[in-house]
């Protein structure tokens, strides 16, 4: 069970803070519980109801140590380009990799992506749209993460990402 106050990543809305635990007045179930989280980079009031028996993902989010780990190994990871004639497999592909929501596929995802852009671009193209999206999602998810567990603005996570990925 998590806490108030507590940061969680939570499903593709991605850290969230535990506002409040307990019973809603507006649902049919007055016995049931629900957390109530808080996206952390929104700019709207937006609130999410979650059971706390859910199967919905959510867990804790890592530890400044880990964040730094998590980084080190980014570095050095290497990756091989996934590159299939047809965009309906890379879809699948990448929404298979993002469902696990495992912060070391988001790593790894970002960073295959990143070096298809830079074969993409050799010869004069762009990302395509499925790239872009699933970039951008992994991109969200892990530099939002880093951002909160760090104590650094969201802009220098991106960055400090950014660098790794291409290698600067």
């Amino acid at each position: 069970m998590f806490c108030i106050g507590q940061y969680v990543m939570y499903s593709y809305f991605g850290i969230c803070r535990v506002e409040a635990i307990g019973t809603l007045s507006f649902t049919n179930d007055s016995q049931k519980e629900y957390y109530t989280l808080r996206p952390s980079y929104t700019t709207t009031n937006e609130k999410i109801y979650v059971s706390v028996n859910t199967s919905a993902f959510m867990r804790e989010v890592i530890t400044r140590e880990e964040a730094f780990l998590y980084l080190e190994y980014l570095k050095s990871m290497e990756v091989k380009v996934y590159r299939p004639k047809k965009q309906h497999v890379l879809k699948t592909y990448y929404q298979e990799v993002i469902a696990v929501q495992d912060i070391t596929r988001y790593l790894r995802l970002l960073k295959e992506i990143s070096q298809k852009e830079r074969l993409v671009k050799k010869s004069g193209k762009k990302l395509g749209e499925v790239d872009l999206k699933f970039y951008r999602l992994a991109e969200r998810m892990l530099s939002e993460e880093l951002s909160i567990v760090l104590k650094e603005p969201l802009e220098c996570s991106k960055k400090r990402l950014y660098d790794i990925v291409s290698g600067e």
